[in-house]
């Protein structure tokens, strides 16, 4: 007597769930009875598939000012890397991991950016070997005010000469208000020149506030002149006219004076 079964149906029922055939020796023709035990095997696997795995490290660099305000656009760089796993389709787990490709990225070198009247405290962020295992990396660049300088100037226009230059009159950091003495400590160097007979001819006026040029210092210019009196003066010549010979008769000499006036400058 021959069985009609067929493992077919049976053997569907688990390719649907990601079985797969690996062999099967039971009679494509159905099974034939006798007298002895006959015994089949079907034999199945789990069914594999690569799936990819994708991994990306970020490195952000930071710009900012002593009080945490941004100084300059953030800058962020990226590698990214890739792996292949074996993933078990009956289970829906990962039985085997690849290699990342590549094995080790790399972030370029970033020179810090320039910021007017502020100095870096990294001047550049070096290069860096990363692995997709590593954290994300953050950077952060602080940026300092710079020290910046007024300083004033003194010109003597009456013999065009340079009595003071490029002197420190005050200091402090960019973009800043000038000290609140600044003003009355200008006005006293003009005024020791004043009290030396020099005349104010022109003053510059002082900035608000400190720039963000640390190239050269701010530079206020005075010119003064010298101060002058005037004073009157005199001098008197006489022309005495003398007779001789006529006795007593001889006339009383007589005297003529003449005199000058002018007007002396002086330089004080």
């Amino acid at each position: 007597q021959t069985d009609p079964y067929q493992t077919a149906a049976t053997i569907k029922k688990y390719t649907d769930k990601n079985y797969e055939l690996v062999s099967d020796n039971y009679p494509t023709t159905g099974v034939t009875y006798n007298e002895t035990l006959q015994t089949f095997e079907v034999h199945l696997r789990h069914k594999m598939d690569l799936v990819e795995d994708t991994r990306t490290v970020f490195e952000t660099i930071k710009y900012v000012y002593e009080d945490n305000t941004q100084a300059a656009d953030t800058k962020v760089q990226i590698l990214d890397f890739i792996r292949l796993n074996t993933k078990d389709l009956v289970t829906n787990k990962i039985v085997h991991k690849g290699s990342w490709t590549p094995s080790t990225g790399t972030f370029p070198e970033v020179v810090s950016p320039t910021v007017d009247g502020y100095t870096p405290d990294k001047a550049k962020v070096d290069a860096e070997n990363v692995t997709a295992n590593q954290d994300d990396i953050t950077v952060t660049v602080k940026y300092k005010a710079d020290k910046q300088k007024v300083t004033y100037t003194i010109i003597d226009d009456t013999t065009n000469t340079t009595l003071e230059d490029k002197q420190e009159l005050t200091s402090g950091n960019s973009d800043t208000p000038l000290p609140n003495d600044t003003e009355a400590k200008y006005d006293s160097i003009v005024d020791a020149y004043l009290a030396r007979g020099y005349e104010l001819v022109s003053k510059d006026q002082l900035p608000a506030k400190f720039d963000l040029d640390s190239s050269y210092n701010q530079n206020v210019v005075v010119h003064v002149k010298h101060g002058t009196t005037d004073s009157q003066e005199s001098k008197a010549v006489n022309l005495t006219v003398r007779y001789h010979g006529a006795g007593g008769q001889t006339p009383a000499d007589q005297v003529q004076t003449a005199t000058w006036t002018r007007t002396v400058t002086t330089d004080k």
